[in-house]
Order: structure tokens, then sequence, then C-alpha cells
């Protein structure tokens, strides 16, 4: 039986007045006057009620209204949100305690992190703060040695907005907690590996570059390799086939791509992923020969080949891509864009790859590291 809402009683009610009413006129036209009274009486009752009825009718479509708007205010917000800037507080004056930290958001990537760590452990980043975006693997499993030995901090950081990019959140709560406690941090993924080309470490390359407030150290787009499934080893080793850098001018949006090495200090805003907003005002960041770059496709005249790289897993195996697409955006990104933005950088990977195997001289020790 279905339920009655208390809105299905105004129409009966209101015939029950009409009927009251022309029921007690014509008792009146009778000469019952004592039982037209009483008659009126009870249509006046019913009158009362009606009106009661009708402002509750009133005040739940004005709050269906306000709950509708809100919503929309919500989603306005939150889309909002993902492409706006984060303001970062005033920053606290001191002294840094260490040289180099990295910051990176996960979900569900534990059977990747440990060699992500030792990789960057054995190239000089001295500690990592992980904010974990609701991983439901084994990531606190892969970690406990490694908290354990304070070389990472684990953040849990599981989404609480539809579209609130909690990759810029992650990073301006970074900067805000963690930053004076830095001179500089990396604001990277844990499919990006940060290296020297030749230097032995991170650090002896950035005192060449104390003077800049963020470096931008461009990507080296990895695809497939061919491979199908998920390949025993190292990543760092398995995939070495990527798209040509610099990239061709048709490509340049989607693959010419850098993530920031920043001094916190100097740190404004957290404008996108890639991307921070300076003390002077400037959003970008600087390459290694002092050029500010403020957008994906301004190099400042020749693609930088510089001391610093990233090499981007972007995909991993096809049986790897098949899951990565089946997950949400650190970023924020709305799924239906970010599935699009996802297949057509993947079709430029994959058209004409060359092989790189620069990284590949820390494979040695590494694989000690990690065990393999």
């Amino acid at each position: 039986m279905t339920e009655r809402r208390w809105e299905d009683w105004i129409v009966p009610l209101l015939l029950i007045c009409f009927a009251t009413i022309g029921g007690s006129a014509l008792l009146a036209i009778y000469g019952r006057w004592l039982l037209a009274g009483w008659v009126i009486i009870l249509a006046l009752v019913i009158v009362n009620l009606l009106s009661t009825l009708l402002a509750f009718r009133r005040v739940s479509g004005n709050i269906r209204r306000l709950e509708k708007g809100d919503v929309l205010h919500r989603e306005l917000l939150e889309g909002k949100l993902w492409r706006a800037a984060v303001q970062l507080p005033v920053p606290i004056k001191t002294e840094p305690g260490g040289y180099l930290a990295a910051v990176v958001i996960v979900k569900d990537e534990g059977s990747y992190l440990k060699e992500w760590l030792e990789f960057h452990r054995l190239v000089g980043v001295q500690h990592v703060y992980i904010y974990d975006n609701g991983s439901s693997d084994d990531t606190r499993q892969v970690l406990s040695d490694f908290l354990r030995t304070k070389y990472v901090t684990r953040i849990p950081w599981a989404t609480f907005m539809r579209d609130g990019s909690p990759q810029k959140l992650a990073y301006a709560h970074a900067m805000s907690n963690f930053g004076p406690d830095w001179r500089w941090l990396a604001l990277v993924d844990a499919d990006e590996f940060l290296f020297p080309t030749s230097a032995d470490n991170l650090p002896s390359v950035l005192t060449s570059y104390e003077h800049l407030p963020a470096l931008a150290v461009y990507w080296r787009t990895f695809g497939t390799s061919a491979h199908q499934k998920r390949p025993t080893g190292l990543v760092i080793e398995n995939f070495t086939m990527r798209a040509p850098f610099p990239p061709q001018p048709g490509v340049k949006r989607e693959l010419l791509k850098f993530k920031s090495i920043v001094d916190p200090s100097r740190v404004r805003a957290i404008a996108s992923v890639h991307m921070v907003t300076l003390d002077t005002g400037v959003t970008g960041a600087y390459t290694e020969e002092g050029i500010l770059i403020q957008n994906d496709i301004d190099w400042g005249g020749n693609a930088p080949n510089g001391q610093l790289r990233i090499n981007h897993y972007y995909t991993k195996s096809k049986e790897e891509l098949a899951h990565k697409l089946s997950r949400g955006s650190g970023a924020g990104m709305p799924t239906d864009k970010r599935r699009k933005l996802l297949t057509e950088r993947i079709a430029l990977i994959d058209t004409q790859p060359v092989e790189d195997k620069a990284i590949e001289r820390f494979v040695p020790v590494l694989r000690r590291l990690v065990g393999d």
C-alpha cells in the first residue's frame, strides 16, 4: 500500500469545505439554524486546516528550492576549485631543517610505491609526504618500513569533494604545514620519476638554482613499450619507449608538460598541479636557463634539455592503463574530460616512439634496494 503524504489531503479537504458550506446554506434555508451554525464552525475548522497545510506546502517548496540551489551552488564551487588557485596563508619565517622533500598523492599505488620511494631516496630526496587518497590496496603495508624509518610521512587524504582537486589541496596543505621545514619541495606524482641527467643526486644540482623560486622540470612521457600485461621487474627498466621530445608542434599542449620544484617560502598559491603562484605575483616556474614559463606551450625558445628530468610512465602496460582509466582524477578533473584527455594523450605517445634508457644507470643499485 502506498503511503499518503500530507499534501494528498489538500484536495479532499477543499471538497469537504465546499460541501459543508453548501450544506450549512441549505440547513439555514430550511430553518435548521442551530445545525447550520455547527456546520459553519466545522467549515471554519477545515478552512483553518487548509490554510495550515497550504502554508506547509509553501515552506516545503521553499526548502526544496533552497536544497536544489545549494547543490547547484556546491557543484559550482567545486567545479571552480578544480580550476582556481588555492591560496596559502602567510608563510612562517623559519630556517628550513632539510634540503629536499617530495610531496605525492596516491590511490591504490601500493604495488609501485617501493620502487618509487627507493628510487627517490637513491637520487637524494630526503623525505616524502604521501597523501593517501583513500587507498584500499596494500599501500599501508608497503609503507610500514618507510614509516618506521621516518623516511615517509603518510597523511590520510580521502576525497570528500566531488571535483575539488584533492591533489591541489594536498599540495597546499603540504606547503603550509611542512614547507617551512624544507629548502625545496618537489610536487610530483607516483608515476613520475625525478632524476638528474648526469649528476649523482638532485641536491647537487639544485644548489646551482637557489636564486630561482621554482624550477620547471619537463616530462619525458613513456607509453606501453608494447607490453600487454604488467611485466615483472622495475618500471624504469621495463618501459623504455617514449614520445619524442620536444613534441611536434601539433601535440605540444598534450605532451609538453612540467612539474615544479619550489622554494616553499616563495609560494603564495597552488595554481594547478603543475604550477604555483609566487610571492612576486606571477604564476609559473623557471627553466634552468632562468626563463619564466607560464603555460604548457611556452618554453622561451628551445626545448629545455637540462640537468633535471622527469620520466612520466603515463600508461605502463595496456592492462595497467585500463585500470588507470577506471580510477578518478587526483587533480579533480571531471571524469568525461579526464577520459578524453587520457585517450588523446595515449594515442600521441605511442605514435613513432623513441627509445630512452637514460634512467637505467640507476637500475643496478635500485634492484638491490627493491630486492628484485
